[in-house]
């Protein structure tokens, strides 16, 4: 039997461009159908928003395994979410404060197909917040008590911080199954090559991934 995942989206208009239509077709290949949180007039930032979020999957669906937000500006793997069901937790889950779909260009491991927890000892700048998964009891901790709770950006740094506080592991795949697509953000206009917003590879269609169960 494999796990419930909670599954929402956030946006905002971003100078007047949308990635939104490209990202939900995307994660409908994928084999999700979000519930899209628009903050349309950009009061909450994205990490006031993806609070928001989580509260509102968190209140719907309390019994969810685990509850997984994703960014509007994202090209996903295909089948993405059947291969989830397959390998979720790579670890004994009350142990795991975060998993990122998304893994950054610095923080690529080579030889590794699958998931591996990240080292935040030395550095938790590099994060990445396209699409995250917060078990339960991380949802609950991360609500209840959240890092930097008067700031309105760092929906990553902060679920980090709450990893970090916590002594609670975050975890990356790879290779990335999860690619931004743009250079248009909701708070910037960064460089299409610049490595923490992009990744080293993409997998394709997660389908060809040999699942590795998790423990």
């Amino acid at each position: 039997m494999g796990i419930r995942l909670a599954v929402g989206l956030t946006t905002c208009p971003r100078q007047g461009f949308s990635y939104l239509g490209d990202t939900l077709r995307s994660l409908a290949d994928a084999g999700f159908e979000p519930r899209v949180f628009d903050d349309a007039k950009r009061d909450h930032g994205a990490y006031g928003a993806s609070k928001i979020a989580l509260r509102s999957l968190l209140d719907a669906e309390p019994d969810a395994d685990g509850y997984l937000i994703f960014q509007d500006d994202l090209i996903a793997s295909r089948n993405l979410s059947a291969y989830l069901d397959a390998v979720l937790w790579p670890d004994d889950v009350a142990s795991i404060g975060a998993i990122s779909l998304f893994t950054p260009m610095p923080r690529a491991v080579e030889g590794v197909t699958g998931f591996a927890a990240a080292d935040f000892s030395k550095d938790r700048l590099t994060t990445g917040g396209l699409g995250l998964i917060l078990p339960n009891h991380a949802a609950e901790t991360l609500l209840r008590n959240p890092p930097r709770a008067g700031s309105r950006h760092g929906w990553d740094l902060s679920v980090a911080e709450m990893c970090i506080r916590e002594k609670l592991s975050w975890w990356y795949h790879h290779p990335s199954l999860l690619k931004h697509t743009g250079e248009i953000s909701s708070i910037a206009v960064w460089p299409i090559d610049w490595p923490p917003r992009q990744c080293k590879e993409l997998v394709e269609d997660a389908a060809t991934i040999t699942p590795v169960a998790g423990r």
